[in-house]
C-alpha cells in the first residue's frame, strides 16, 4: 500500500498521527506540525560509580530546535554516600545544579515535580513546573542536560543512570 499525504481536502474524520511504526524509532520529530502527534524519546546514560564529580553522563540535544525534557535518575542495587547535581550545559560539559541540587543517592527512582501543578516561587526560566526542563537546540548554548554524581572514589554504590525523556517544542 502506497503512503500519501493527507490535507484539508480529505474527507471529514480522517485521523493523521505522526507515530513511529512498531519496532522503529522516529529519527526526528522536528518536522511535525502543530496538532500532530509526536512520540516522546528516551535517552539513558550510565554514570561512573567512583566519580567525585567528573566523568558523568551528559545528554546532548540531538534536535536542531528547543526540546522539553523530563529528567530523572535511578540508583539501582546499593546506595551511595554522596549527592547528585543536574542542570543544563553546553556540548555535554560544565557543572550545573539548577534542576536538581544535592539529590540523594538512595536506591530508587528520583525526579523533580511540583505538588499538584503548583509552580514553586523559585521557578526560573528554563524550569517549567519544576518537572520539565527546557533544553536549547543542538550546537547552541544550553543544549545539554548534565549530571554530576558527587561521591567518593571508594563508593559502594551499585548502578546510577541519568534518564532524559524529551519531546520537540513544535511551533509549526
Amino acid at each position: 500500500m502506497a503512503a500519501r499525504n493527507h490535507d484539508r481536502t480529505d474527507p471529514t474524520g480522517v485521523v493523521v498521527k505522526r507515530l513511529a511504526p512498531s519496532g522503529q524509532a522516529n529519527a526526528s520529530t522536528a518536522q511535525a506540525q502543530r496538532g500532530e502527534y509526536q512520540g516522546w524519546k528516551v535517552w539513558v546514560g550510565a554514570a561512573d560509580l567512583t566519580s567525585t564529580g567528573t566523568g558523568n553522563p551528559a545528554f546532548i540535544n540531538p534536535e536542531p530546535g528547543t526540546i522539553w525534557a523530563k529528567v530523572s535518575y535511578i540508583v539501582s542495587d546499593t546506595a551511595g554516600t554522596g549527592t547528585i547535581d543536574i542542570g543544563t550545559g553546553s556540548d555535554g560539559t560544565g557543572a550545573n545544579n539548577a534542576f536538581m541540587d544535592g539529590g540523594t543517592l538512595t536506591v530508587g527512582y528520583h525526579s523533580r515535580f511540583s505538588d499538584h501543578g503548583t509552580v514553586a516561587a523559585s521557578a526560573v526560566k528554563g524550569n517549567l513546573d519544576l518537572g520539565i526542563l527546557t533544553v536549547a537546540g543542538n550546537g547552541t548554548s544550553g543544549d545539554s542536560v548534565i549530571m554530576q554524581a558527587i561521591d567518593t572514589t571508594t563508593s559502594s554504590m551499585g548502578g546510577l543512570n541519568l534518564v532524559v525523556e524529551y519531546i520537540d517544542i513544535v511551533t509549526g
